[in-house]
C-alpha cells in the first residue's frame, strides 16, 4: 500500500542508514536535539528507507518467519503475526 503513495527514494543501499551524517552524536546536547525536532528528526529520504529496508529484509525472510510460524512458542506466534502481516494486501 506505501508504495502505490507519494514518496521519497529510498536511500541506495541499507547500509547507507549508518552513514554518519544520518547518525546522532554520542554527547547528548538538548540545543541540537531540539532543533533537529523543529525541523523535522529525519530527512525524508532517510524516513522512507526505514520502511523500504524493513519491508525488503521480511519479505527475502518470509520462508524462515513462516518457519517458525509453525510453532506454537511465543516466537512461533510472533512470527505467524509477522508474517499474517507481510502477506495482508496481497
Amino acid at each position: 500500500m506505501v508504495d502505490g503513495l507519494a514518496h521519497a527514494e529510498p536511500i541506495p543501499h541499507f547500509c547507507d542508514l549508518l552513514d554518519e551524517k544520518y547518525l546522532w552524536s554520542e554527547e547528548y546536547d538538548e540545543d541540537k536535539d531540539l532543533t533537529r525536532y523543529k525541523g523535522g528528526p529525519f530527512p525524508a529520504e532517510l524516513f522512507y528507507s526505514f520502511y523500504h529496508y524493513s519491508h525488503t529484509v521480511l519479505v527475502h525472510h518470509q520462508d524462515a518467519i513462516q518457519l517458525l510460524s509453525n510453532s506454537n512458542s511465543k516466537i512461533g506466534i510472533k512470527a505467524k503475526t509477522l508474517y499474517t502481516l507481510v502477506h495482508k494486501n496481497e
